[in-house]
């Protein structure tokens, strides 16, 4: 907004607007101190820049989108760290502190929550934790085999159950998204904007669409899906369902429900361009489809053959595609209000071309 602003202009205005009849060229007295308060001008115009996402918030403004959303009462949902039990097997005495960590052979790490002595049986049980937040770390069961650092008389670790619970925070995308749709689904009275407002206020909740008179009068349906746009479990629609119970007004009979998911799967051979990799291709056009469903959940009665063309289209590296089926068609798949798609399978392979 102010990149012509340079301290070289600046100097020159101040050089244009000096009535005084002495030297401004190179090395004068002039030159030599109007040229740090010309830099010092420079740089506050320059700052000045910073002020437009801060008024104007957008997916750019970091940390004052949450000051913003803030004001209207809006805050960020917290991430959670994925818990699981880990079976550990080795000699009787085998101590494990609290605090030691285990990992996965991909790299993702747990710490046990407290302290364990293997006994008699050789086998010990104990709590741990992932040390980072997110939803990678829901891993499945025998996937945590070995510790980071070796531990005396320990032999083997696993989970036989899956580690649960890992939440990824919510994105800066995803916080704006619910602050633009307080100012512009003004929500008053408990009206349909109010109970989906509520609901997305929920933690583990991505998506929300509120059917008013749905049982007649008086009835109200709230469909909730998950951040990751798939169908929640039942504690998840009592947290929804109690917390709207908590705001909405007196009288309304008010039934949460998960969406329901519809399996999703792709299928796609290309022609790539010189260089393309099909590994690329096949990533950045499944990264694609997520984006089109989750901004157009519940808002769409059917996802798109011809849509998922276009963004197939424009992945670099495809040049042209020959063959795309969804869900083994060309057609579209129906999506009445309360299904959501869910994708199962990306395929994309390189055709001749």
């Amino acid at each position: 907004m102010y990149e012509d602003m340079t301290p070289e202009r600046i100097q020159k205005q101040i050089r244009e607007r000096t009535d005084a009849d002495f030297l401004t060229g190179e090395g004068s007295y002039f030159e030599l101190h109007t040229k740090p308060v010309a830099y010092v001008l420079s740089e506050f115009y320059h700052k000045l820049d910073s002020l437009l996402p801060i008024s104007f918030v957008d997916e750019t403004s970091g940390i004052y989108i949450d000051k913003r959303a803030n004001e209207f009462g809006i805050t960020r949902k917290p991430g959670y760290k994925a818990t699981v039990t880990l079976t550990l097997t080795g000699a009787q005495g085998c101590f494990v502190p609290a605090g030691t960590r285990f990992t996965t052979e991909d790299g993702l790490q747990f710490e046990t929550l407290s302290s364990v002595t293997i006994g008699l049986t050789g086998t010990a049980d104990v709590a741990a934790a992932a040390v980072e937040l997110g939803t990678l770390y829901n891993v499945p069961a025998e996937r945590i085999v070995k510790p980071v650092q070796p531990v005396s008389k320990l032999d083997m670790v696993t989970n036989k159950q899956p580690a649960e619970g890992g939440m990824d925070e919510e994105t800066d995308a995803a916080l704006l998204a619910r602050l633009y749709a307080h100012w512009r689904e003004p929500a008053t009275s408990s009206n349909r904007y109010d109970y989906e407002h509520w609901a997305m206020a929920v933690t583990g909740i991505g998506a929300a669409r509120c059917i008013e008179i749905w049982d007649g009068p008086g009835t109200v349906k709230v469909i909730v899906a998950s951040m990751e746009i798939k169908p929640v479990d039942e504690e998840l629609a009592l947290q929804v369902a109690a917390y709207i119970e908590e705001k909405r007004a007196v009288g309304a009979e008010v039934t949460v429900v998960s969406a329901e998911g519809v399996d999703i799967r792709i299928a796609a051979t290309v022609q790539l361009t010189e260089g393309a990799q099909i590994a690329a291709v096949q990533q950045e056009f499944e990264a694609a489809v997520q984006d089109y469903i989750a901004q157009t959940v519940f808002d769409n009665p059917f996802l798109s053959y011809n849509r998922l063309a276009f963004l197939l289209m424009g992945v670099p590296g495809v040049r042209d595609y020959t063959a795309l089926t969804l869900n083994g068609g060309q057609d579209n798949i129906d999506l009445p209000l309360g299904q959501v798609p869910v994708l199962q399978s990306v395929e994309v392979s390189a055709g001749a071309g």
